[in-house]
C-alpha cells in the first residue's frame, strides 16, 4: 500500500491519485494535515493510529509519498488556536504561535517514526540543512560555489561579485502594504551605503558567469534534467524565477555521466530517493552545484520537457507494491 502524507492544496499530489484512480488502482491510503484537525483522532504511543474512521495498518504500507504534510499554512484550526488561548490566557500571541508549531512538529516527527522502516519520498527528515548539502556535494565530487556564512562585509573575497539568498528554505511573508514576498537570490554590493556594515548571519556565494542554468528532477537514481536559458534577460540573469513579459526558454538536456554518478552519490548521502536539484553550468563549461529541494515542484521540469513526471512517478509507486494488474504507461 502506499501511503500519501501530503496537504490537501498539494497539486503535484492530487494528480498522482487522479491517475492511480484512472488506472484502477485502489491499494493506497491519503492522511493530510486537515485529517488531523477536522476529525477525531487517536494515537496510542505503541499501539494503533486511528484518524477519523481510518485505522493505518503499518504492516500493509509499503512506501510513504510525503510531500508538504507537516504545513500549517491556510489552516484554520491553528490560526483559531492561537487567537482562542490568546484571547481566554492574554499569551503573547507569538510565543504561543511557535509553542503549538513545535506541539504539533513533534506529533509529525512521532508519525514518521513509526513508518522509519517504509520507503520515503523524499525521505522522513523532511527539510535540508543547505549548508550540510553542499559540503556532502563537493565530497561526492561536484563542483560547488565559494560559500560564506557572514555577518560582516567580506568585499574583498570575489573580485567577480556576490550573490546572497536565503540560509534555510525561503518562505511568502506579507509586507506591510500587502503583497506576497518571498526571499530570492539576489547580487550584493558591500560597498552600497544602504548595506549595513553589521547585519544578521546571512548566506553569501561568489556570483557565477553562467552559460544556463539546470533544474534536474530525479527518482531512484533515474535523471530527467532541463535546461534555462535564462541569460537573456537582465532580471533573470541571478534568479529565473523572476517573472517577466518575456518567456524563459526550457529544453531537455544529457547530464554527463560523471554528473550523474557523482549525483547519484550525493543522493545516497542524504537518503533522497527524490527530489529537484539546480545546478548551473558556466561559461568554462564546468558544472556547479547549488541544493536540492526534495519536494520541489516537478511540474515546471515535466511539462516544458514532456517529461510525463506524473505518470511516470505512479507508474514507479505501483510498481513498489507489485500490482501485476495495473497497467503500465
Amino acid at each position: 500500500m502506499i501511503l500519501f502524507l501530503t496537504n490537501y492544496w498539494d497539486y503535484s499530489t492530487q494528480k498522482l491519485i487522479d491517475i492511480f484512480k484512472d488506472k484502477g488502482f485502489e491499494d493506497y491510503m491519503v492522511i493530510t494535515t486537515s485529517d488531523i484537525f477536522e476529525h477525531k483522532m487517536l494515537i496510542e504511543v505503541n499501539g494503533d493510529v486511528v484518524i477519523g474512521d481510518r485505522k493505518i495498518d503499518f504492516e500493509k504500507i509499503t512506501a510513504v509519498w510525503c510531500r508538504r504534510f507537516a504545513s500549517l499554512d491556510y489552516t484554520d484550526h491553528y490560526d483559531n488556536a492561537i487567537k482562542d488561548n490568546f484571547e481566554f490566557f492574554g499569551f503573547d500571541s507569538i510565543k504561543f504561535k511557535e509553542q503549538l508549531r513545535a506541539e504539533f512538529l513533534t506529533l509529525i516527527s512521532y508519525i514518521n517514526y513509526r513508518l522509519k522502516d517504509k520507503i520515503w519520498y523524499p525521505a522522513a527528515s523532511g527539510n535540508l540543512n543547505k549548508l550540510i548539502v553542499l559540503q556532502e556535494a563537493a565530497q561526492a565530487g561536484l563542483q560547488i560555489p565559494k560559500t560564506f556564512i557572514t555577518n560582516r562585509s567580506i568585499a574583498d573575497s570575489a573580485k567577480e561579485g556576490m550573490i546572497t539568498k536565503s540560509i534555510h528554505d525561503a518562505n511568502f511573508m506579507n509586507s506591510k502594504n500587502g503583497y506576497m514576498m518571498s526571499m530570492l537570490t539576489k547580487e550584493i554590493d558591500f560597498d552600497h551605503p544602504d548595506v549595513p556594515s553589521e547585519f544578521f548571519p546571512s548566506l553569501v556565494q561568489n556570483k557565477i558567469d553562467k552559460e544556463y542554468e539546470l533544474r534536474i528532477f530525479f527518482i531512484d537514481e533515474e535523471f530527467y534534467p532541463m535546461a534555462i536559458f535564462s541569460q537573456g534577460q537582465d532580471e533573470t540573469k541571478l534568479d529565473f524565477r523572476i517573472k517577466t513579459d518575456t518567456p524563459t526558454r526550457y529544453v531537455r538536456y544529457n547530464l554527463p555521466e560523471d554528473i550523474k554518478t557523482s549525483l547519484t552519490i550525493l543522493c545516497k548521502k542524504l537518503s533522497l530517493r527524490t527530489g529537484s536539484i539546480d545546478m548551473i553550468k558556466n561559461k568554462k563549461g564546468e558544472y556547479i552545484f547549488l541544493e536540492i529541494n526534495p519536494v520541489g515542484q516537478y511540474g515546471m521540469t515535466s511539462n516544458p520537457c514532456n517529461y510525463n513526471l506524473d505518470y511516470k512517478i505512479a507508474d514507479h509507486l505501483i510498481k513498489l507494491c507489485n500490482h501485476e494488474n495495473i497497467k503500465i504507461s
